[in-house]
């Protein structure tokens, strides 16, 4: 009887030794999954600059140079072990349901925790510096949408992941001084179906 007890209790601790190697590999797989598991790029608008209308300002009157944009895209990869592979990206510019103007930052590669840094400039058309000067006259602010999209592949552990897209977006209020208006200066973009709406029709007007 003494022997048949002993057995149960060597077998209660075999079985229950077994539940926690199963359990702690569980939880080293996970940890594993979720370190290489890789966090999408993020998009954050830090700069923006619409010159006509500094220009106007600086005149005080209507400017008739064009509506160059000069706009700075900070691009950080959140990874701290797991590279990115950017194709072309495409950077545009819409106010309302007009696109005014995009840029393109050619392909790179990314280091984990990295930050890049791309300054360029959009030249724009008369109907919309035209609208703008209309807007920030009228309700102080007008408001541009910044639209980015490109195709990027992780690496890691030295394997490149499959093609994947990347869209961002969001909403840049501009200031009758050609500024990003308000107290935020830094304009991160937001992944997701495009949900904005428009709000200004631009006109070629006289």
């Amino acid at each position: 009887m003494v022997s048949f007890l002993g057995a149960m209790s060597e077998s209660r601790r075999i079985y229950l030794w077994l539940v926690e190697v199963v359990l702690l590999f569980g939880l080293i797989g996970t940890l594993l999954w979720l370190s290489l598991t890789p966090k999408k790029p993020t998009y954050t608008l830090v700069g923006l600059e619409i010159l006509a209308l500094r220009n106007r300002n600086a005149t005080h009157g209507s400017s008739k140079s064009s509506a160059n944009i000069s706009l700075e895209l900070e691009i950080r990869n959140p990874n701290k072990k797991i590279g990115i592979y950017y194709e072309a990206t495409h950077v545009t510019l819409f106010y309302g349901d007009h696109g005014v103007g995009q840029i393109v930052i050619g392909s790179f590669y990314q280091r984990g925790r990295e930050i890049r840094r791309e300054k360029q400039s959009v030249k724009a058309e008369k109907p919309f510096w035209r609208a703008v000067f209309r807007a920030v006259s009228n309700r102080t602010t007008a408001d541009l949408r910044v639209d980015v999209t490109t195709f990027v592949k992780y690496l890691t552990l030295g394997l490149k992941s499959k093609r994947q897209k990347m869209e961002a977006d969001g909403w840049v209020p501009v200031g009758s001084d050609g500024m990003i208006s308000g107290k935020r200066k830094r304009i991160k973009l937001h992944y997701g179906p495009n949900k904005w709406k428009s709000r200004y029709i631009v006109e070629d007007g006289h």
